[in-house]
């Protein structure tokens, strides 16, 4: 019921078995469930829901592991995204990140997210789509740092903004929308730790602008 939402941010578990690298901090954060069968349950949940749950004109911006990049593009362009031919691109620029196998790869320091897009809903800016900027973990293993989701939401917020976060964790997400001037965010996060850290945070916060 309510208004539906011209705005996804999707930050669901990679299904990548995040917390089990030795790199992570599940430790000091706590992890949370992250295998294939949780990520495509939630990517199939979303398709479900962009029919009922969102707007005819709205945008997403979708992340994931580069594993999962050819079904995940399938999955969504059937439940009727247009997707973007260049993804959005975070540069860790710490470089920071895991490295899952030590003798085989390299140390992981970009991620990606697809810019998606239902109807011909227009971007609020234009702006590059690769941001450096270094990591930020305050109150959850895989936050993405407010720094960086300013600068890609620049594209996407504005005063007519209905936003929905379904997997908020940190929240940042949701406060840099909002700080942003969005007509209203929600985040949606199981976890009661995550949500009490993350409405902590939001309060510590309070005099940052974007």
């Amino acid at each position: 019921s309510g208004p539906k939402f011209n705005f996804l941010h999707c930050d669901f578990p990679y299904g990548i078995d995040a917390g089990k690298h030795n790199q992570g901090a599940a430790k000091k954060f706590g992890g949370y469930e992250d295998t294939a069968d949780v990520y495509f349950n939630l990517l199939e949940t979303l398709c479900e829901f962009t029919e009922t749950g969102l707007a005819p004109s709205a945008h997403m911006m979708f992340w994931l592991a580069p594993k999962y990049l050819g079904q995940t593009r399938t999955m969504l362009t059937a439940a009727g995204w247009k997707i973007n031919d260049y993804p959005l691109i975070w540069h860790r620029s710490d470089n920071s990140g895991i490295i899952p196998d030590p003798k085989r790869t390299g140390r992981q320091v970009y991620e990606m997210a697809l810019h998606c897009t239902l109807g011909d809903r227009f971007v609020a800016q234009s702006v590059a789509n690769l941001c450096g900027c270094p990591q930020q973990k305050e109150v959850h293993t895989s936050s993405k740092p407010r720094q960086m989701l300013a600068h890609f939401f620049r594209m996407f917020v504005d005063g007519s903004t209905i936003m929905l976060d379904p997997t908020a964790g940190s929240g940042n997400a949701v406060n840099v929308a909002l700080k942003m001037g969005a007509k209203s965010a929600i985040g949606l996060e199981k976890n009661e730790e995550y949500v009490g850290r993350a409405l902590q945070l939001l309060t510590e916060t309070a005099g940052e602008s974007y």
